[in-house]
């Protein structure tokens, strides 16, 4: 359901976030910073953040989605009063 109401850029954003996040993860654990244990403690709080944050974004990506509608609505309306504007204009100076 998450996949179908949120856009690609956004889901791939938060991809490439976990990923991140897991790459640095395992280069501490690589270089002995962190012990194993620490290591996959990690990566089950970022899994956890990751799926509470999937959720708010939704509830933010939603009303972005309509006010963008809304604009692009307005913003064609505007461009067809336009051009009637301008051919009118050109019908007046050919007459």
């Amino acid at each position: 359901m998450y996949l179908r109401t949120c856009s690609w850029d956004v889901l791939l954003l938060l991809v490439l976030l976990l990923l991140d996040v897991l790459l640095e993860a395992w280069l501490a654990v690589y270089h002995g910073c962190v012990s194993k244990r620490v290591f996959f403690q990690r990566i089950s709080s970022c899994l956890h953040e990751y799926a509470s944050g999937s959720e708010l974004l939704m509830e933010n990506v939603t009303p972005q989605r309509h006010e963008i509608q809304a604009l692009q609505l307005r913003e064609e309306q505007e461009l067809s009063q336009l051009l009637a504007l301008i051919a009118v204009d050109e019908r007046e100076s050919t007459a």
